[in-house]
């Protein structure tokens, strides 16, 4: 038996994946907003990004977002649980001096549904 065929080693969950340009998650409902935290790994610090628990088609998907342009985008947005990405789209690789850069199109409708101050 080899390492790959040790089930407690497989990653569990369902993850967003932006691979080509035209990847979207379009329409996704936010279930939920957190954070992930890498290591420190070699020369490079810890580092903690944000993460996205999405609907998507049915789907929940877990989307960490480590590209520097999705969390600028996603900083600016300040988007809430509830509220659905409108777009969430790779629409731009491009690679430059030995690394791989990746340009989303990000945009946020607000949810319609009663928040729990309304409620209240």
């Amino acid at each position: 038996m080899s390492i790959w065929d040790d089930k407690s080693l497989k990653p569990s969950g369902n993850f967003a994946r932006f691979d080509a340009v035209g990847d979207n998650y379009n329409g996704a409902s936010i279930l939920a907003i957190g954070t992930h935290t890498w290591p420190a790994r070699g020369d490079q610090a810890e580092r903690t990004v944000p993460k996205l628990t999405l609907q998507h088609n049915g789907e929940t998907v877990v989307w960490t977002v480590g590209q520097v342009n999705a969390i600028s985008r996603l900083f600016e947005l300040a988007p809430n649980v509830g509220d659905v990405l409108s777009k969430c789209e790779l629409v731009n690789i491009r690679k430059e001096g030995g690394k791989t850069y990746k340009d989303f199109g990000i945009e946020v409708a607000e949810s319609t549904a009663p928040s729990a101050d309304d409620l209240a």
